[in-house]
């Protein structure tokens, strides 16, 4: 793969699923859960980052490790400015503020 094609960090769609399949078998991994963000770099989808997990998929015949440093950062800063993407993950409630009478 050409890697100065253009590369698109999204949510994985429905349609992706055999993609995201494909992928796992060929990195001999399991399939990282839902809800996951994909790196697509010239139309492929390369890596998955499970957002529930953080589990990672890679293609290991292409060079994706500069993919995964963008998914993980990507990641961060969608936890960072409050994004839930469905997560409910008990350490972000743990750190909400708590307000009179107890409930968050």
């Amino acid at each position: 793969m050409n890697r100065l094609a253009e590369v698109t960090i999204r949510l994985e769609r429905a349609a992706d699923h055999a993609g995201i399949l494909r992928l796992a078998q060929r990195d001999s991994a399991p399939l990282p859960p839902a809800p996951r963000l994909l790196a697509v770099r010239g139309g492929s989808i390369e890596a998955v980052l499970s957002l529930r997990s953080g589990d990672i998929v890679a293609d290991p015949f292409e060079p994706t490790a500069d993919l995964v440093e963008l998914l993980r950062c990507r990641a961060r800063d969608a936890r960072a400015i409050g994004a839930d993407y469905g997560l409910g993950s008990p350490e972000r409630s743990a750190l909400r503020p708590r307000l009179a009478g107890g409930t968050a």
